[in-house]
């Protein structure tokens, strides 16, 4: 990611982040759009989970800049998703919800740079995780959502 990119992200997420719950729970109403077969993967009540995922959410906005910090929080949230059953495949579906439910509370400014912004911290995001819950094999790699 450029630094243009990590500055359009924190600054947009300011926004999310005053939105708040309602911004989760849209994330979530989409990728059980995008896959109804996920919601089993979610065991405790979504008020709660929405807690965590804002919290994480946060965390790595706050640190897309900081590899040496982000980097260990997100392998160890990977290999927890893999106890909870989270397959390879289902971060593209979490990452086209991401950026449905960004556009929708975004709306005018979801920009067209800060759409590629968001893209690219997913992207990073969702590598490392992978790569820490399954390995890196060339053939795997994600698509963007």
């Amino acid at each position: 990611m450029t630094p243009a990119q990590v500055e359009r992200v924190q600054d947009s997420y300011s926004f999310i982040f005053a939105v708040g719950t309602p911004f989760i729970l849209s994330f979530y109403d989409k990728l059980f759009d995008i896959d109804p077969a996920l919601k089993p993967l979610f065991r405790s009540e979504l008020s709660a989970q929405s807690e965590k995922l804002l919290m994480a959410l946060t965390y790595v906005v706050k640190n897309l800049h900081d590899a040496d910090r982000l980097l260990p929080v997100a392998e160890v949230i990977a290999k927890r998703h893999l106890t909870y059953g989270v397959k390879r495949e289902d971060y593209v579906k979490v990452g086209q919800a991401l950026i449905q439910a960004l556009d929708e509370t975004l709306d005018m400014r979801f920009t067209p740079e800060t759409h590629q912004a968001w893209l690219a911290a997913y992207t990073l995001l969702a590598g490392i995780m992978c790569n820490a819950a399954y390995g890196s094999r060339d053939e795997d790699n994600l698509p963007p959502p």
